[in-house]
């Protein structure tokens, strides 16, 4: 796992069953660092591949926040 002291940033994206019991079904997941920037509750419940494709959709934004000298490393970390 990277670290912003030592340069790598590492964003994982991937999906987690929705926790709202109401809507069910699977909700996109980013990391950064090991830190979950997206929660796992929502009022709206995905199929898990479209949780996925959302998921890397907002990590490779995230990834765009980054300037600098940092080496940033987007993964798939599947079910998070």
């Amino acid at each position: 796992m990277g670290s912003e002291v030592d340069g790598l940033v590492e964003i994982r994206f991937g999906a987690a069953m929705n926790q709202n019991a109401r809507s069910g079904g699977w909700v996109a997941v980013v990391t950064v660092n090991g830190r979950r920037i997206t929660g796992t509750w929502s009022t709206l419940g995905h199929d898990r591949d479209a949780a996925m494709r959302m998921a890397e959709a907002e990590a490779r934004a995230e990834a765009e926040h980054y300037r600098g000298d940092w080496e940033i490393v987007v993964t798939d970390g599947e079910t998070l």
